[in-house]
């Protein structure tokens, strides 16, 4: 089980993150899909400190279930608006393959034991990848993205975003 503590810095994290975005203008989907990176962030880092074996497999649990929620709905919503655009259209086949990566990564953890070092060093290199990526959304989409829909766009972009990312972890929960 994911300690309340962890979760809770995990949402302090994102907080911190998604107070910078709004201070840099970002708002509605830019602002909690920073949140959420700031939140997986620190259970990621959660998961490499602790060497309860348990607990890694509860966090990794619970990392799957958000990355991939997070992805999905992600594209779904966001992705296919900005594919449109010239502007951002040309970013997102990128954005759709580190997406496609991190599942891949996802995937191959998940047949492994998180009780050995394999799986910590395909762990390091899944978190690599994930803070890789919302590094290059925060700092190069994200802004692009705002220059071709205004704040209105990206808070309806908000709700549907919230709407489909839950849909998608009812979806994994009772599968």
């Amino acid at each position: 089980m994911v300690h309340k503590t962890t979760e809770t810095f995990g949402k302090m994290k994102g907080a911190a993150k998604s107070a910078g975005q709004t201070l840099r203008g970002h708002v509605g989907i830019f602002s909690t899909l920073a949140k959420e990176h700031g939140e997986v962030s620190a259970l990621m880092s959660r998961a490499l400190k602790t060497d309860d074996v348990e607990e890694r497999r509860s966090l990794y649990t619970k990392i799957r279930q958000e990355l991939l929620s997070h992805a999905h709905a992600e594209d779904e919503v966001l992705y296919t608006r900005l594919s449109r655009p010239p502007e951002t259209a040309g970013e997102i086949p990128h954005a759709r393959k580190e997406h496609a990566e991190v599942e891949q990564l996802l995937n191959e953890l998940q047949s492994m034991d998180p009780g050995h070092q394999s799986w910590v060093n395909k762990f390091e290199k899944l978190k690599s990848a994930v803070e890789h990526h919302a590094n290059e959304e925060e700092q190069e989409l994200f802004p692009q993205a705002q220059r071709v829909m205004d704040n209105e766009e990206a808070r309806r972009l908000d709700d549907q975003y919230d709407i489909v990312k839950q849909g998608k972890m009812q979806h994994m929960t009772s599968h």
